[in-house]
Protein backbone atom coordinates (compact mmCIF):
# COMPACT_ATOMS: atom_id res chain seq x y z
CA UNK A 1 0.00 0.00 0.00
CA UNK A 2 1.48 3.21 -0.80
CA UNK A 3 0.87 6.50 1.07
CA UNK A 4 0.09 9.82 0.56
CA UNK A 5 3.11 12.12 1.64
CA UNK A 6 0.51 13.95 3.61
CA UNK A 7 -0.68 10.94 5.36
CA UNK A 8 2.28 9.64 5.91
CA UNK A 9 3.92 13.09 7.28
CA UNK A 10 0.71 12.86 9.43
CA UNK A 11 1.43 9.11 10.76
CA UNK A 12 4.80 10.09 11.12
CA UNK A 13 3.69 13.00 13.69
CA UNK A 14 1.52 10.66 15.56
CA UNK A 15 4.52 8.01 16.25
CA UNK A 16 7.19 10.60 16.98
CA UNK A 17 5.38 13.75 18.21
CA UNK A 18 1.79 13.05 19.18
CA UNK A 19 1.10 9.62 21.01
CA UNK A 20 4.43 9.80 23.20
CA UNK A 21 3.27 13.28 23.86
CA UNK A 22 -0.57 11.95 25.26
CA UNK A 23 1.30 9.23 26.96
CA UNK A 24 3.29 11.71 29.45
CA UNK A 25 0.42 13.45 29.69
CA UNK A 26 -2.25 10.40 30.13
CA UNK A 27 -1.16 8.86 33.53
CA UNK A 28 -0.37 11.81 35.88
CA UNK A 29 -3.69 13.36 34.69
CA UNK A 30 -5.60 10.26 35.31
CA UNK A 31 -4.03 10.00 38.61
CA UNK A 32 -4.64 13.80 39.96
CA UNK A 33 -8.22 13.23 38.90
CA UNK A 34 -9.00 9.38 39.99
CA UNK A 35 -9.84 8.13 36.65
CA UNK A 36 -9.14 4.38 36.71
CA UNK A 37 -6.66 3.10 34.15
CA UNK A 38 -4.32 5.46 33.46
CA UNK A 39 -1.11 3.42 33.13
CA UNK A 40 -2.93 1.02 31.18
CA UNK A 41 -4.08 3.84 28.68
CA UNK A 42 -0.73 5.51 28.71
CA UNK A 43 1.15 2.17 27.90
CA UNK A 44 -1.45 1.20 25.15
CA UNK A 45 -0.54 4.57 23.05
CA UNK A 46 2.95 3.73 24.13
CA UNK A 47 2.52 0.37 22.62
CA UNK A 48 0.85 1.66 19.36
CA UNK A 49 3.57 4.96 18.93
CA UNK A 50 6.36 1.90 18.70
CA UNK A 51 4.10 -0.33 16.21
CA UNK A 52 3.40 2.92 13.81
CA UNK A 53 7.10 4.04 14.31
CA UNK A 54 8.34 0.46 13.41
CA UNK A 55 6.04 0.11 10.21
CA UNK A 56 6.80 3.61 8.80
CA UNK A 57 10.87 3.04 9.35
CA UNK A 58 10.02 -0.22 7.08
CA UNK A 59 8.20 1.73 4.59
CA UNK A 60 10.71 4.22 4.21
CA UNK A 61 13.04 1.78 3.42
CA UNK A 62 11.04 0.13 0.98
CA UNK A 63 10.40 3.18 -0.73
CA UNK A 64 13.90 4.12 -0.65
CA UNK A 65 14.87 0.73 -1.99
CA UNK A 66 12.47 0.56 -4.78
CA UNK A 67 13.10 4.33 -6.03
CA UNK A 68 16.76 5.18 -4.77
CA UNK A 69 18.00 1.89 -4.66
CA UNK A 70 20.14 0.40 -2.18
CA UNK A 71 23.45 1.84 -2.90
CA UNK A 72 22.29 5.39 -2.18
CA UNK A 73 20.51 4.54 1.32
CA UNK A 74 23.94 2.74 2.13
CA UNK A 75 25.74 5.77 0.97
CA UNK A 76 23.65 8.04 3.32
CA UNK A 77 24.01 5.30 6.59
CA UNK A 78 27.84 5.94 6.03
CA UNK A 79 27.35 9.80 5.88
CA UNK A 80 25.81 9.69 9.10
CA UNK A 81 28.41 7.58 10.33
Amino acid sequence: MKLSDNLYDILKWLAIIGLPAVKVAIEPLFNIWGIPYGKEIADTLNIIAVLLGSLLATSTIQYHVTNKGLSDIIDRNKELG
